[in-house]
């Protein structure tokens, strides 16, 4: 009975093994293998921004932006766009919001990785939905169009005073 028990052992081991060996790609970095997702993946939580009348009085809320840079390089500044049937137009008037961390080594681009940002939303902003946008740097011997990528859609709305 012991003898089988082994053998039972065995076969888990190296099935585990094998089953380690397919999830790395080319070496044992601990990082997973790209399906082929998307290469940048912003998340804005959360997706309701409700200023109340005490909200409208502080001026901001705070939002939570997470920006996973599964590939390759993104640029540092992230924008709020307002969503529109045509693409989304930048606010201008608002912050940009800037990615910062270990992978930044540069002044434009940040490395793979996984950055969070605590984004103040100031509550001039006209109501609306939203979203974020960041780029890829621009390389000198590409096209001008680079290539960018958008976060989901968050929603603003104020506090209206009740009809009496």
């Amino acid at each position: 009975m012991e003898k089988d028990n082994k053998v039972v052992l065995g076969a888990v081991l190296i099935l585990l093994v094998g089953m380690l060996s397919f999830n790395f790609a080319g070496s044992l970095t601990g990082k997973t293998v790209n399906k082929g997702g998307p290469d940048v993946v912003l998340t804005v939580s959360p997706s309701n921004v409700y200023f109340s009348f005490e909200d409208l009085v502080k001026g901001t809320k705070v939002i939570t932006l997470t920006v996973n840079v599964n590939k390759g390089e993104a640029e540092r500044n992230v924008y709020i766009y307002r969503n529109t049937p045509n693409g989304g137009v930048r606010d201008t008037n608002a912050a940009k919001a800037t990615l910062t961390g270990s992978g930044c080594r540069s002044s434009n681009a940040c490395e793979e990785g996984t950055y969070t940002i605590n984004y103040l939303i100031n509550s001039e902003l006209n109501e609306g939905d939203f979203f974020f946008r960041v780029s890829r740097p621009a390389k000198a011997s590409t096209s001008t169009n680079k290539e960018t990528f958008d976060s989901n859609t968050f929603t603003v709305t104020h506090y209206t005073p009740p009809y009496y």
